[in-house]
């Protein structure tokens, strides 16, 4: 499942978009295993929400990629999750620079 690499994506554009990072810069979805991954990015409006709900979605992709067959209601948690960060990051676009 690439759900956590699309919003890693997403929250890169957003964050080019702002002049918060560089181009080029790369943002990893590996860094979103834990927690620490909020000091390796930089600041923006609901930035705590944001990275644990990426955490989630990054530990639960990783066990429906790698894991032996889980349950459909985790294929739809996932889902879920990426459809409240994609709103949420999205929703970014109208935060003052």
């Amino acid at each position: 499942m690439h759900a956590s690499r699309a919003i890693i994506d997403l929250l890169s554009i957003y964050l080019l978009k702002k002049g918060k990072i560089s181009p080029g810069k790369q943002i990893n979805h590996r860094w979103f295993k834990s927690n620490k991954s909020i000091d390796k990015i930089p600041t923006f409006q609901n930035k705590n929400h944001i990275v644990s709900k990426i955490v989630e979605l990054e530990l639960l992709c990783e066990k429906l990629t790698y894991g032996s067959k889980r349950p459909e209601s985790e294929v739809k948690k996932a889902l879920e999750l990426f459809n409240e960060l994609e709103r949420n990051i999205r929703g970014l676009e109208n935060e003052t620079k």
